[in-house]
């Protein structure tokens, strides 16, 4: 049984939705995935599953959850130490919608998105006007609204979408009275 021979790095970082790391990618040396070896994860101090920070997507267990992870490698009589850090430094993806209302009629900014993924797996984001006087226009027109969508994370990306008002006309319809 061949054991380590080298310190593992002592921080591993990885943007999540990555692969969950192996045992070879914590060492700057090549190892065959060695059976006897085991890597086991803390938070706070407890172990945590493999369940509870990554998930299996296409028969490969990918990082799930942004955060802090102490890891333990065993091999052999050796146990070694290193650190976890999932990341999320990539901007979501974002499809923007133009709305059309009547004037008078009001509108909401989660009306400008038709889609939101983000690489984390979270829906939660933030969205606000770039000019905050975009959030209640009246004049008939059509209006270039730039808005800012940032994942939980504080990923943000700038998108324009566009606003038409249409001129509110009030139409009379006659009555026919009959005698």
């Amino acid at each position: 049984e061949e054991n380590l021979k080298s310190k593992p790095k002592s921080e591993l970082k990885l943007e999540v939705g990555s692969k969950l790391p192996e045992l070879k990618d914590y060492f700057n040396v090549l190892y065959d995935n060695d059976l006897n070896s085991q890597i086991k994860y803390f938070y706070n101090n407890k172990e945590v599953s493999l369940d509870a920070i990554s998930k299996l997507k296409n028969n490969q267990r990918v990082l799930t959850k942004v955060s802090t992870y102490k890891v333990s490698i065993s091999s052999g009589e050796n146990t070694y130490s290193s650190v976890l850090k999932v990341v999320d430094t990539t901007i979501p993806n974002v499809e923007l919608k133009n709305l059309t209302i009547t004037e008078g009629d009001s509108y909401n900014i989660k009306n400008f998105v038709k889609s939101y993924s983000d690489n984390s797996g979270s829906t939660s984001y933030t969205i606000s006007y770039k000019d905050k006087s975009q959030s209640n226009l009246k004049k008939p027109g059509t209006h270039t609204i730039s808005i800012v969508i940032c994942d939980q994370n504080k990923n943000c990306l700038n998108k324009t979408t566009k606003l038409t008002i249409n001129q509110f006309v009030l139409k009379v319809l006659k009555q026919v009275t009959q005698n």
